[in-house]
């Protein structure tokens, strides 16, 4: 099979094949992931061909899911299928049809299955993105790269979309569940509303401000909703947040509390802390805490709003280990 790059090919072992009519044939494979991190990995994909009606048609069979909500390159009511892998079919078929001039014209119905599909569906996102009944065929080369830093940001970029659909007034950006369950449980937001960034800040932001200026539209306001462990990287202007390319929290959150006019003794112990869970303990539960990591949720926001033309807000909340609010409170929620 031809890949969309041109220049590369993969040869895809058909682990068997049925005859159902003389107008119906299903081919089956199990899927191999490599060492990506996907569910379906091990799993049978089967695609049934259908000779009916003119053109090519996808449909969902038994464990792909159908798309519900806007924000996604199909339209509702298409079977999750997407654009690259449909493609890579159309061109198969058509090629195969070249040896067989006298059905040029004829029509296909792809059917694609993945057996399992619906339960395994319920480890992903499908779900909260709005694709029901199974999972999703993905991909945009047709090469597996191991634990792809492309398939990371193709599925932020997907969540950003979806998030700003239906012309949203708020949505959240959150680096892990803590800021995913805060703006689900407190901020009132439904779970299509938040954007699971992991590790990529940076790319999240320019995606959201992408996605608003293409549609010429304002955002009313933007979470960004988290653990300072994460979040307060950016004070240091650290943009992709995972330990491998950016340093410890600590500084930038010692160097406030330096400035705050943190007591000397406390500033100490916060220096010899491990972690920045450790620095929250030590503050402790009091007003003055509660000031000190207002400043740092101020000046995390004050950091990310000139990266986003199109956002009239901004606010950042910071939590601890146990979704405890460190510095604003909540009062208002949306949706």
């Amino acid at each position: 099979m031809d890949l969309p790059e041109g220049n590369y090919f993969v040869r895809v072992p058909i682990e068997r094949v049925q005859q159902f009519t003389d107008v119906c044939t299903e081919a089956s494979v199990i899927k191999d992931a490599g060492d990506d991190p996907d569910v379906t990995h091990g799993s049978r994909v089967r695609v049934q061909l259908k000779a009916e009606g003119t053109g090519i048609q996808f449909s969902a069979g038994s464990g792909v899911g159908t798309i519900t909500k806007q924000g996604f390159s199909l339209p509702i009511g298409e079977p999750a299928i997407n654009p690259v892998p449909r493609q890579m079919m159309i061109q198969t078929i058509l090629e195969t049809l070249e040896a067989y001039p006298q059905h040029r014209s004829q029509g296909f119905t792809v059917i694609v299955g993945i057996d399992e599909g619906e339960q395994l569906a319920d480890k992903t996102y499908n779900p909260r993105l709005g694709i029901v009944g199974g999972l999703s065929v993905l991909g945009t080369k047709g090469i597996v790269e191991p634990k792809s830093l492309a398939s990371w940001l193709a599925s932020i970029e997907l969540y950003v979309r979806i998030a700003l659909a239906d012309d949203a007034k708020a949505i959240v950006l959150a680096p892990g569940n803590i800021g995913q369950l805060v703006a689900e449980q407190q901020l009132g937001l439904t779970p299509e509303r938040v954007v699971p960034m992991a590790n990529f800040i940076g790319f999240a932001l320019n995606a959201v401000d992408q996605e608003l200026g293409d549609h010429h539209r304002k955002l009313e306001k933007l979470w960004l909703v988290g653990h300072p462990g994460k979040l307060a990287k950016i004070l240091e202007d650290h943009w992709d947040t995972h330990s491998g390319v950016s340093p410890m929290a600590m500084e930038g959150i010692l160097k406030l509390a330096k400035a705050f006019g943190v007591k000397p003794s406390l500033l100490e112990k916060c220096k010899s802390a491990k972690t920045v869970e450790a620095i929250i303990q030590q503050f402790g539960d009091t007003p003055k805490s509660s000031q000190f990591w207002q400043l740092v949720e101020q000046r995390i926001t004050n950091k990310i709003q000139p990266r986003l033309q199109h956002v009239l807000e901004v606010q950042t909340l910071l939590f601890d280990m146990h979704r405890n609010p460190l510095g604003l409170p909540l009062t208002q929620s949306y949706e």
